[in-house]
């Protein structure tokens, strides 16, 4: 019971660490909620705003063509 409670207090700091870093990161979601969002959502948003943006791009590819 103890170590359940344990994993629930990790997930949460590692959420709220996350949700930091976007947010230090790209400015404009300073003010977005995301409460309404899942662990999941927050997670793949961080690896697509923090971790792959300080990759400088390399495994995203960008429209030219309009």
């Amino acid at each position: 019971m103890g170590e359940d409670i344990y994993r629930r207090e990790l997930q949460t700091e590692k959420r709220e660490m996350q949700i930091t870093l976007i947010r230090e990161t790209h400015p404009v979601y300073v003010g977005f909620n995301f409460n309404a969002y899942s662990d999941y959502k927050v997670e793949e948003m961080y690896r697509i705003l923090v971790i792959t943006g300080t990759q400088g791009g390399r495994d995203t590819e960008v429209q030219t063509n309009v």
